[in-house]
């Protein structure tokens, strides 16, 4: 499309992978029909297909699907060719555009780009088929006219300005004037497809039927030459060419000459769309979809029920014609050998390109299974065993098959070691190692199942049954196998980890030698590849979580500090029926505690040696560093497995080493978060993501999260942290238990068993009804793959809160003692939203976006209509970061201690290389694209180029909206950081869109007692002051003053200051005699503060009240003799008036 650039003043970051700047090839492409040739610049690395991609962008060239590209000789180039092959001596590479005769797969995709086009007209907020919802543009007014001054350019959004209400019905913004009507009618296939042998003959390919806007029928005729209006009418098929004797290239041009508004409204879209910026209309990788939806009206789309059908048969594009190879693929790449930069960034982007395309397919597998889409390869066995194949994938559902997982907690671990498999693969992948090869693998949760998506493993069919692996155990020990291939690969990989050697005795008592865990298995490939699998014991068990920590902690005599009783010193106490024996530490305190060893080691030999000038310095407490050790055993607590006796010592030795790790971990780091957090950046900790990423990010498993709320809860800063705290222990227990009675409904009960569900967890409706359809005779009880024994239609919602307050006590040891979330809501103040909010994102549920009447005793809050969807929740194996390009993206984050000097340069070249980097491997639609924009924009802040901040600042915002979601917490920061920008260059009516949209969110999220919205507030009083809005100035300075009153009392400085704009606001609005009382306040506040009664702030403050003063005199608003004198004489009576 031929976008009108908003941006074309901004400098878009172009350059190589030495930070310096990248040759840049201008390229023209001459098209055939317009006046004037396309003029395009691309990087080295783009190829042919990206030149048609921009083609396909023009307004003129939209529909043209059927072209290839020639060189100015003539000559055919291949689409997979790169520009920087084709520059020669000359600046400008000139190309020729051919069309091409349609073939029968070009008419079909043509089509289909027509048919989504038509469908998408309006490009609402709602987001498509991998079109992530962006609305930003709806809050940003006036683009094209800001100016320094431009205050009122825009216009004021009604929705969002409640202080203290944040009503469910208006998450979207959908603006009237942005509606639209339908291009067509309708436009189908006709039932008289396919053409016989003898209109083949004549070049016909499909036939196709419009119905305009004007209510006039046309038959279509595709040929490969192109389109003509047919003599079919509505009774009678002639696929001839009628009266309008002529032919069309495109569909589109068809519909032009016959339809006059149709040709109207096309115009007005492509006007629209060309305002947009292009990161709004990318498509994404992913699709991100809100927990809040619509119910739109079911629209005829023949195309959407020929996929329905092609799906449900299993005859998709990607199994007509050849199933890819996914493994050989994967491992292809890995291997990849890589002798400069331009080679590793290939290998990176052929890696990220597969493992997308892999995702994308396995969570379209994992839900045709669980629909019912896709035939099992063991029809015979039980429901939970059945095993599917995919597009050259293995589905399963991750239960305890035949007992593999009983030793380590049934259908819990099983559950678990899923999501530790992919944090194994992708830890293991980080470290570079070649020798090693791992299935490509994907978690899909979806209505209650887990499904793990592996890339088939060659030769697995014909694998010999009586020895199916090389190294390992299948059967927990009885048989163990330690091929030589494998074992000398992983002694460097386990020294590098610091794992110890393990021997073990099979059932003959044959001694064998491992040195991984011996649930991690390795298979040797007909490939002759190498391959781990069932890496869910890759990182060290956490003893603070073992059930039999206690009894070992007694026999080995240890003398270590148990992380327990570190808790219980501090009154807490850690759950002993955790449901499951794989709980380990994360990856990231892994890291940590492999740095501390080796910082421990440097000391030793620094005093071991006596150099005084060896320095070793370490952020880890003194105690911890003198006594942690490095000596992991990952099967240390497993004692059903047989070992020599000569592995007691070194057994001990490993529980001790993690008994260490977990003290420090309970005693030192969490509270060292906790503290560092609530001081710095725990102040945008409003919802359960935040506060996961951020546990995360420092190595802390959900897991702690109960001990963490008892911590908070006698914090002083910590309110609102631990109510966050609190919600996440409550929803991922009501997650557990939906994902238990999900699991075990029929498919025609689900929308009754979601919203009697969601009835018991957060309606106040003491009873709540349902009604369930007919019994069908097919209709039958499942069998689950949870522990959760639960029977949704026996469910109350005091049973329900019996179940979710013993889980929580279970999981997190924390106890809730609640039996409604009526009373945890007035216990703890967490809003009903919020907590709907953070349960349908963790299981994927989407509800219908309304104002839901919460606290209704009456009638129940949801009823099965409520209900829209269920979504697949996926966590696929990620593609690996180098380490050198993590490093630049952490300093980046950290830029505000580089702006000066040669630091400023070198970040300068770390954001050129990253930039490059992250758009040729994972395209402009990425995470770390966002962060990248956002770091130049606070620099051109930062620098006083404003404009240019606000330009960079909403790209990345665009970003944060269709990558993470659009009420996302790194989207609420990046509203914050652009209604900032928006402020700076003068767009006051933006800014207050902006930074109400952010408060709005956070009130869903959280509540109006949050940090955030107090800062926010603070904004939004001052904008609305500058704008002449002086109500809802007045409104949102008393809930500020209500704020500091109950949050902060002793924080007269604020008070004071807020007093003041108010009494500014009054003074404003002529409002003297309110205006003085506001700055008497104010007057009082600041003498508590100030001792000095001759300080330049107490003499403004006198002088304002005596303003004040005069102009009420003046207007006759009181007596003259009721003016008080403002002198030092009578300060004191100022300030116990004040008081």
């Amino acid at each position: 499309m031929a976008r009108k650039s908003k941006f074309k003043k901004a400098e878009e970051i172009t350059l190589n992978e030495n930070g310096r700047n990248s040759p840049i090839n201008t390229v023209k492409i001459i098209i055939p029909g317009s006046t004037e040739p396309m003029i395009i610049q691309l990087g080295k690395h783009e190829t042919i297909h990206d030149i048609k991609q921009a083609i396909l962008e023009r307004s003129d060239c939209y529909f043209r699907t059927c072209i290839s590209v020639h060189s100015e000789k003539g000559n055919k180039i291949d689409e997979l060719t790169n520009v920087e092959s084709l520059i020669g001596d000359s600046d400008i590479l000139t190309l020729r555009i051919v069309d091409r005769p349609y073939t029968f797969k070009d008419i079909v995709i043509h089509l289909y780009r027509f048919n989504e086009t038509i469908n998408s007209h309006c490009l609402n907020s709602h987001g498509g088929q991998n079109m992530s919802a962006s609305l930003v543009s709806e809050l940003v007014s006036g683009f094209e006219d800001i100016r320094p001054g431009s205050q009122t350019s825009g216009e004021l959004l009604p929705c969002h300005n409640k202080i203290y209400d944040f009503p469910l019905g208006e998450y979207y913004i959908n603006r009237a004037d942005k509606r639209e009507s339908k291009f067509l009618k309708s436009f189908s296939l006709s039932f008289h497809n396919p053409p016989t042998g003898s209109r083949k003959l004549k070049g016909h390919l499909l036939y196709a039927n419009l119905v305009t806007s004007e209510d006039q029928f046309y038959g279509i005729t595709c040929t490969s030459d192109g389109f003509y209006i047919n003599s079919s009418t509505v009774g009678n098929f002639s696929p001839n060419i009628g009266n309008l004797d002529q032919r069309f290239g495109t569909i589109d041009a068809l519909v032009f000459s016959v339809s006059p508004i149709y040709r109207k409204k096309f115009k007005d879209f492509f006007k629209m769309i060309s305002e947009r910026h292009p990161y709004e209309l990318m498509p994404c990788q992913k699709q991100i979809n809100s927990w809040l939806g619509s119910k739109s009206a079911q629209s005829e789309d023949i195309f959407r029920t020929l996929d329905a059908f092609a799906n449900a048969t299993s005859i998709d594009d990607v199994s007509i014609s050849q199933p890819r190879d996914w493994n050989d693929e994967l491992q292809t790449v890995r291997s990849m050998t890589v002798s400069n930069e331009s080679e590793r960034t290939e290998r990176y982007r052929y890696m990220h390109k597969i493992l997308v395309d892999m995702a994308e397919s396995a969570t379209r597998g994992a839900v045709y299974a669980v629909d019912g889409k896709l035939s099992p390869i063991n029809d015979s066995d039980d429901e939970r065993y059945k095993l599917y194949l995919w597009n050259n994938m293995f589905i399963c559902i991750a239960c305890d098959t035949r007992d593999h997982y009983k030793e380590f907690g049934g259908e819990s671990a099983s559950h678990v070691a899923a999501s530790l498999d992919i944090k194994g693969i992708e830890y293991l992948s980080s470290l570079g190692v070649n020798d090693f090869h791992f299935l490509g693998t994907t978690v899909v949760d979806y209505r209650g199942y887990r499904l793990v998506v592996q890339s088939v493993l060659p030769g697995i069919f014909n694998r010999s049954p009586t020895q199916s692996i090389e190294y390992g155990s299948m059967d927990h020990g009885r048989t163990v196998f330690a091929d030589e291939r494998f074992v000398d690969g992983l002694k460097q990989i386990s020294s590098n980890l610091e794992v110890s050697m393990c021997k073990y005795l099979d059932s003959l008592g044959a001694e064998h030698e491992l040195y991984t865990s011996i649930e991690t298995k390795g298979i040797v490939g007909t490939d002759g590849r190498k391959y781990l699998l069932d890496l869910f014991r890759i990182f060290p068990p956490d003893p603070t979580f073992m059930p039999n920590e206690a009894k070992l902690y007694k026999e080995d005599c240890s003398s270590i500090v148990q992380a327990r009783e570190v808790a219980a010193q501090k009154g807490f106490q850690f759950s002993s029926n955790y449901p499951h024996r794989l709980s380990c530490f994360r990856p990231e305190f892994f890291k940590l505690l492999l740095k501390i060893h080796k910082v421990n080691e440097q000391e030793k030999i620094a005093q071991q040696s006596g150099d005084p000038d060896i320095e070793v310095k370490s952020k880890v407490s003194e105690t911890i560093r003198s006594k942690f050790f490095a000596y992991f055993n990952n099967d240390c607590y497993d004692l059903k497995i047989a070992r020599p006796k000569t592995e007691e010592e070194s057994l001990k030795k490993s529980r001790d080493s993690v008994r260490l790790a977990a003290a420090y971990l309970v005693s030192e780091y969490i509270p060292m978060y906790l503290e560092s957090t609530l001081d710095g950046p725990g102040d945008y900790i409003f919802d359960h993501q935040s506060l996961t990423d951020s546990l995360h990010s420092m190595g802390i498993n959900i897991r702690y999260i109960g001990y963490i709320a008892h911590l908070l809860k006698t914090a002083p800063n910590g309110r609102f942290l631990y109510k966050v705290a609190l919600m996440e222990m409550v929803c991922r227990s009501a997650k557990r238990m939906f994902r238990s009675t999900l699991s075990r409904s029929n498919s025609s009960d689900i929308s009754v068993m979601v919203s009697h569900f969601l009835n018991c967890f957060i309606g106040s409706h003491l009873a709540p009804k349902f009604n369930l359809p007919p019994a069908s005779k097919f209709s039958k009880s499942k069998k689950t793959c949870s522990t959760y024994k639960i029977k949704w239609e026996k469910l109350t919602p005091s049973t329900f809160w019996k179940f979710l307050t013993e889980d929580v006590k279970n999981c997190y040891g924390y106890s809730i003692n609640t039996t409604s979330f009526d009373e945890f809501q007035s216990d703890f103040d967490v809003k009903p939203a919020a907590a709907l909010r953070s349960f349908c994102q963790m299981v994927g549920l989407q509800i219908l976006i309304k104002d839901y009447e919460f606290g209704s005793k009456k009638i129940p809050t949801f009823s099965p209509e409520d209900v829209v969807d269920l979504l697949p929740v996926v966590k696929p194996f990620k593609s690996p970061i180098p380490d050198d390009i993590n490093q630049k993206l952490a300093n980046i984050k950290n830029y505000e201690a580089s702006l000066n000097g040669s630091s400023f340069i070198k970040l300068q070249e770390d954001l050129h290389h990253l930039i490059t980097f992250f758009n040729h491997v994972y395209g402009p639609l990425t995470y770390e694209n966002a962060i990248c924009h956002s770091c130049v924009a606070q620099i051109y802040n930062s620098g006083g180029d404003h404009r240019q901040a606000f330009i960079f600042q909403y790209k990345a915002t665009v970003l944060y909206e269709r990558i993470l979601g659009i009420d996302h917490y790194l989207t609420v920061i990046a509203y914050n950081n652009l209604a900032t920008y928006c402020k700076n260059i003068g767009n006051l009516v933006s800014a207050v869109n902006l930074f109400n949209r952010a408060r709005y969110l956070v009130g869903v999220c959280f509540g109006h007692k949050h940090p955030v919205i107090h800062e926010i507030n603070r904004n939004l009083l001052a904008l609305y002051f500058d704008l002449g809005q002086s109500q809802l100035a007045l409104s949102y300075g008393l809930s500020i003053i209500n704020y500091i009153q109950e949050i902060s009392p002793k924080n007269v400085k604020g008070l004071a200051e807020i007093h003041q704009v108010m009494g500014a606001v009054h003074f404003n609005n002529s409002e003297f005699r309110l205006a003085y009382n506001e700055e008497k306040k104010a007057f009082g506040y600041l003498s508590q503060l100030l001792t000095d009664k001759d300080h330049p702030t107490i003499r403004s403050c006198r002088n304002l009240m005596e303003l004040y003063l005069k102009n009420a005199v003046s207007h006759g608003k009181i007596s003259k003799n009721k003016i008080p004198s403002i002198s030092h004489s009578n300060e004191e009576e100022l300030e116990a008036g004040a008081s």
